[in-house]
């Protein structure tokens, strides 16, 4: 699939995941750990952009801190999603890990992060692509698990009818 996204051999349950997202608030972004702070709203500690949780001046001030949440809600223990989350912990250093919902007619920013990321796609549609910085697009079907290297410029776009819900985790 290139040098920006790699399909992974994990094979996770999407029916059981979703059984568990659908017990929660319908939100466009839902975190699945925090920073061991005791968030008054652990669902939302993590959510948005790192500029919402910290004083932000420079490169420095934000690389390392995607992997400031390490501690998974307790809200999902014992649950599938726990099962999700220790697998790829098995291999992965995990930072913030949220659950994404991208909105139809809807785009993110143009933008690159400071660590890659696993995607797991929920719910997606013909409509969804992720671009590369050389504008190069990529679906991500919904069943597999993707690494993408998010270091590279990209956005991602959801030019269909009905949402995308991606599970989304910082890895190193």
């Amino acid at each position: 699939m290139g040098q920006f996204i790699e399909k992974l051999k994990y094979k996770f349950d999407v029916e059981k995941i979703s059984t568990v997202i659908d017990c929660l608030p319908d939100m466009n972004q839902i975190t699945l750990n925090n920073r061991g702070d005791n968030p008054e709203d652990p669902l939302t500690c993590g959510s948005g952009g790192l500029q919402n949780w910290y004083d932000i001046r420079t490169y420095n001030d934000i690389k390392e801190k995607d992997f400031d949440w390490k501690y998974l809600n307790d809200i999902f223990k014992g649950t599938y999603i726990e099962e999700v989350y220790n697998s790829i912990l098995e291999n992965w250093q995990i930072g913030r890990a949220r659950v994404m919902k991208l909105e139809p007619k809807q785009c993110y920013t143009y933008h690159h992060d400071f660590s890659k990321r696993i995607h797991i796609p929920l719910i997606t549609n013909e409509h969804c692509w992720f671009f590369n910085q050389d504008w190069i697009n990529y679906a991500m079907p919904v069943g597999g698990t993707y690494l993408l290297d998010t270091t590279q410029k990209h956005t991602a776009g959801n030019f269909g009818k009905e949402a995308r819900t991606h599970i989304v985790m910082a890895v190193r």
